[in-house]
């Protein structure tokens, strides 16, 4: 994250072409793409979470929690599941 915000600070116009580019090329048009970019950019944090997101495929920082919890969830629904067809 700490290179994106490098990035961000240093060479915003180029940021925001690439996440323009990103969406453009998912389906977007051009002006659709822009409006969003445009806007998600006001809001820092949002847009750098977007960008780690989009551009580089990785969830941000932060989400370690969710994950166990994942986890336990998926766990226990194999547990339950699992064991109706042994009943």
């Amino acid at each position: 994250k700490k290179r994106e915000r490098w990035e961000l600070e240093n060479f915003p116009e180029g940021e925001v072409k690439e996440m323009v580019d990103i969406y453009e090329q998912r389906g977007m048009s051009r002006s659709d793409a822009e409006v969003v970019v445009t806007t998600l950019a006001k809001y820092e944090e949002i847009f750098l979470d977007a960008m780690m997101r989009d551009e580089l495929g990785m969830e941000p920082p932060g989400n370690e929690g969710d994950h166990w919890k994942s986890g336990a969830i998926c766990f226990s629904s194999f547990v339950v599941c699992g064991s109706v067809p042994l009943i």
